[in-house]
């Protein structure tokens, strides 16, 4: 066994902490996701120096940015979150869940005709 399982085994807190920063970097993930596939404006600042008749000034400009939503981010949250997006090739989501099925069904039946 690994010496960062055994560590894991001994204080299983560190094993919620761990869960428990996964779950936060999820949720910040999506947000920014749905903020790409949504589009959004952005505040751009340019400072600099510029020579006012022998004077120094310091100049800061605001502009505001639009970003574009983002085809690649909007069709990634469809497919994960509305069924029908979500079956692309259904033919193949099909087979895969059907192979799910059967070895659970061989797993399980490994259990019940173990000679004992």
């Amino acid at each position: 066994m690994a010496a960062f399982s055994i560590y894991k085994t001994k204080y299983p807190e560190l094993v919620d902490t761990i869960k428990a920063g996964r779950a936060s970097l999820c949720t910040t993930l999506k947000g920014k996701l749905i903020k790409k596939a949504m589009g959004y404006k952005t505040e751009k600042v340019k400072t600099y120096v510029k020579d006012d008749g022998g004077k120094k000034v310091k100049v800061v400009e605001k502009t505001e940015e639009e970003v574009a939503p983002d085809t690649g981010a909007i069709h990634l949250l469809l497919k994960n979150l509305d069924p029908e997006w979500r079956n692309d090739d259904k033919v193949t989501t099909d087979l895969k869940q059907k192979e799910l099925e059967a070895r659970k069904e061989a797993e399980k039946n490994k259990y019940l005709f173990k000679d004992k």
